[in-house]
């Protein structure tokens, strides 16, 4: 599908909007400031304008604010608690060289205080409703049974206060990814396997309801406001389903070679719009109003990238490119902004994370936030 076919026209914002961005490199972890400013060429947008009234493409410039050391082993993935961008904490995981063992590294991110690191293998901060300092954490048992080999023996979902180490509450039969909390702090949802999800109470651990009709493995979950959940999975649909029934809502099929290959899944706080990456395709879809739009990113980008993630507002992807890496406005695929080095593999990022309110992502490079 030709993208440049689906364009139409919107006004500009009246006010530009200020992005904060980290990003690490190979050495210390780096925080840039990005501002938004108006776009002095025109704008499109391949999102019914009616729906997106509020969203707008600006161009972006870049200040950094801060550095932080951070892991001397490769950061797998990065993170950020989705409350204002002031009062945030982030987290990173990377793993030992010699065990594999996963450690997740929690600190406040303007002042860089450290908190806890704990053993896992992926995390989840907490919303402010699910109390002071929350995370969700997946924690991997495994046994010594000679030098160097280790037999994994099982997996559970752990909420921690991240402040004291404390674990508040396990979630039985929760044993992997993906691990989303509902927007209120109320509900987590986490993977069973067998191509199921399980939402369990985040206060009690009691469970609250499954998603149970996908028939492959379900590789990325969010909820709605109402606390529906919206799940990707490798047989090539985006599903919302009613935990509490276990029933599917609405459906939406994805045809190509993409299909198997969910990468990315971002929806808007309002629930309207879904955004999900498959392959190359990015697919926008508003439920409601029964519309999608798709695009490849190879008829919008002059250069390959590797998108990492999705704002949650679904306004912006970040992506990692050879020469470093670049955002891009969602909604007309355009490249607001691109970060061009040349340290080689020392400045590739290779994971990222937007805020809530998207004025904060972290970004990392191999060693570093």
């Amino acid at each position: 599908m030709d993208a440049k076919n689906l364009y139409t026209s919107r006004p500009l914002g009246k006010s530009p909007p200020t992005i904060q961005l980290a990003v690490t490199h190979a050495s210390p972890l780096h925080i840039i400031i990005i501002t938004q400013d108006y776009c002095t060429r025109p704008t499109h947008s391949l999102i019914p304008s009616s729906d997106m009234a509020e969203d707008r493409i600006f161009q972006l410039s870049l200040t950094r604010r801060y550095q932080r050391a951070s892991a001397r082993t490769e950061i797998t993935c990065v993170g950020m608690s989705p409350t204002s961008s002031t009062l945030a904490s982030a987290f990173s995981i990377s793993a030992t060289p010699n065990t594999g063992q996963s450690w997740v590294e929690l600190f406040e991110l303007s002042s860089q205080k450290a908190y806890i690191k704990a053993a896992g293998s992926h995390a989840a901060l907490g919303p402010t409703g699910a109390g002071k300092s929350r995370v969700a954490t997946i924690r991997d048992w495994a046994l010594q049974v000679g030098q160097g080999v280790q037999y994994h023996h099982g997996s559970t979902v752990l909420v921690r206060d991240f402040s004291t180490g404390n674990t508040v509450v396990e979630l039985k039969e929760a044993v992997t990814q993906p691990v989303v909390w509902s927007r209120d702090g109320i509900a987590i949802a986490a993977g069973e396997g067998n191509g199921r999800m399980g939402v369990w109470d985040a206060r009690t651990g009691a469970r609250v309801g499954r998603v149970v009709s996908h028939i492959d493995k379900i590789t990325h979950a969010a909820f709605m406001p109402d606390h529906q959940l919206v799940t990707l999975s490798r047989d090539g649909t985006v599903r919302i389903s009613d935990p509490k029934t276990a029933k599917t809502v609405s459906k939406l099929e994805i045809e190509g070679s993409g299909s198997t290959n969910p990468r990315l899944l971002a929806v808007c706080c309002s629930g309207r719009t879904i955004v999900s990456l498959w392959g190359t395709t990015v697919h926008i879809w508003l439920p409601q109003a029964n519309h999608l739009t798709s695009y490849n990113l190879n008829t919008t980008r002059a250069t390959e990238g590797w998108p990492l993630c999705i704002s949650p507002d679904t306004r912006w992807m970040l992506s990692r490119t050879e020469y470093g890496f670049d955002v891009t406005d969602v909604a007309s695929g355009t490249i607001a902004w691109e970060n061009r080095e040349n340290g080689g593999f020392d400045s590739m990022v290779t994971a990222a994370s937007i805020s809530k309110d998207s004025k904060t992502s972290v970004a990392q490079k191999p060693h570093t936030l």
